[in-house]
């Protein structure tokens, strides 16, 4: 069995193992970083062997060092038999150096492959396994939340309790601030309606007196330039705001003229409007 073990892998096959792989890390890295990972693996693969070769090498060179000293010493059978069994367990230390790097190269091989297939397959995703991975080391390193007691608790509801009241007052209030601001904008603008209606009723008043005051003044022309005892009979009959306005607008010496024709009651009536100037 041992020697079937041999025959399968020696030095040879081993160096042209690594020379493989080594040729395979060079296209990887000529291909970009698409292979990255796989080009990892290949090169640990790769140290793998190459230290496994370097092992065999130093125990051989120990080994043919301690066979050339029993040699010239010429020691005893039992050590010469003691010899033998190094070298014995070497023979077999030897391949099983090899066959571990083999094995270890097709554990990562198949692996590899493995994992391939199943992402191919849409089984997992190896970027979503990491990164739920990378969850669950996040999540587990959140700390726990303190415990509260009773007494604690209910001062937080209550708490919080305020808070919501407090938070449904700040809207009321906003809520009546927004609805005084309208209907102070509401208030300036009737403020401002009624401003120029005031404005506008008061020049239509001047236009009116200054209407009424023209035809008094064209009247007061008409009824001085007439006969003084005619005119004294027609204002005698109108109203006496407007007899008395007529006669304020005429000369004094006329006005005497005109109350001497008029009857007493009248004239004492008019006489005494003009004096309190109404």
């Amino acid at each position: 069995m041992m020697n079937a073990k041999k025959k399968k892998l020696t030095r040879e096959d081993a160096a042209e193992l690594y020379r493989d792989l080594h040729k395979t890390i060079g296209r990887m890295k000529e291909g970009g970083q698409k292979g990255g990972g796989d080009a990892q693996v290949a090169k640990q693969i790769a140290q793998a062997i190459r230290e496994s070769m370097r092992r065999e090498d130093a125990t051989r060179e120990r080994s043919k060092i301690i066979t050339d000293e029993s040699s010239a010493e010429s020691i005893t059978q039992h050590n010469s038999r003691a010899s033998h069994n190094s070298r014995f367990a070497f023979d077999h230390s030897r391949p099983n150096g090899v066959q571990s790097a083999v094995a270890l190269v097709a554990f990562f091989v198949l692996m590899k492959i493995s994992l391939a297939a199943f992402e191919y397959a849409g089984v997992f995703n190896v970027s979503t396994a990491r990164a739920s991975l990378h969850q669950e080391v996040a999540l587990s390193s959140v700390p726990a939340l303190p415990r509260y007691s009773e007494e604690e608790l209910s001062v937080l509801k209550q708490l919080d309790i305020r808070r919501v009241e407090l938070r449904e007052q700040e809207s009321q209030i906003e809520q009546q601030a927004r609805e005084l601001s309208l209907k102070e904008q509401e208030f300036v603008v009737r403020l401002a309606e009624l401003r120029e209606l005031t404005d506008q009723l008061k020049i239509s008043r001047e236009k009116s007196a200054e209407r009424r005051n023209g035809q008094l003044e064209q009247l007061s022309n008409v009824y001085g330039s007439m006969d003084p005892k005619e005119s004294a009979q027609l204002i005698e009959q109108l109203d006496v705001s407007i007899a008395l306005g007529l006669l304020e607008r005429m000369p004094e010496k006329r006005i005497g003229q005109i109350l001497s024709l008029m009857s007493a009651e009248r004239a004492l009536t008019i006489t005494r409007m003009l004096s309190r100037g109404e």
